[in-house]
């Protein structure tokens, strides 16, 4: 059987601070008496209100969010459009390291699957976590605050974006890949 609902509670206040609640009026008398300067006050309680029940269209799964709308290729940056020729080709400039790409492009023509893709397809080794085998931080905004202070402890080399994009076409280049 639940508990029953109370209406009332009784509060002890010792030296301007509660320090106990009674559901009884003579227990937290009792209890008060023996304190030195107690005083018991009642408590109104106040019913909840009974939640809404869901409607099937509140229960419903909610919708995946639209994709971001892609701007006509005129418009894309400088970044995003090296981005895309790095994405056609590939190369060895990462390669042997261990690179985590984290927070949040500061580019919005440019998505972070495309930075994860840069990693693998020039050689490195994507993965999400830092630790002492990370070699390389690509580093978007509002990356956060245990990662940032494990990059700074573990004194990991951080590129930002642009920078990782020079750091990729830079060495040696993008290498087109061949249509078969």
């Amino acid at each position: 059987m639940p508990p029953k609902a109370l209406s009332h509670v009784y509060v002890i206040v010792q030296d301007g601070a509660p320090t106990a609640a009674y559901a009884d009026e003579s227990a937290a008398n009792d209890a008060a008496d023996e304190l030195d300067g107690a005083e018991v006050h009642e408590v109104e309680m106040k019913k909840a209100e009974p939640k809404a029940k869901a409607t099937k269209a509140a229960a419903a799964p909610k919708a995946k969010a639209a994709p971001k709308a892609k701007a006509a290729d005129g418009d894309k940056s400088e970044l995003a459009e090296r981005i895309e020729e790095l994405l056609s080709g590939s190369g060895d400039s990462l390669a042997g390291q261990t690179v985590v790409v984290t927070g949040v492009p500061t580019d919005p023509h440019v998505t972070r699957k495309q930075l994860d893709a840069l990693v693998t397809a020039y050689g490195g080794k994507l993965v999400k976590s830092i630790s002492k085998n990370t070699d390389l931080v690509v580093l978007g905004a509002n990356a956060g605050p245990k990662k940032l202070d494990q990059i700074e402890e573990l004194g990991i080399e951080t590129l930002d974006h642009d920078e990782f994009v020079e750091r990729i076409g830079g060495e040696g280049g993008a290498k087109k890949k061949r249509k078969t």
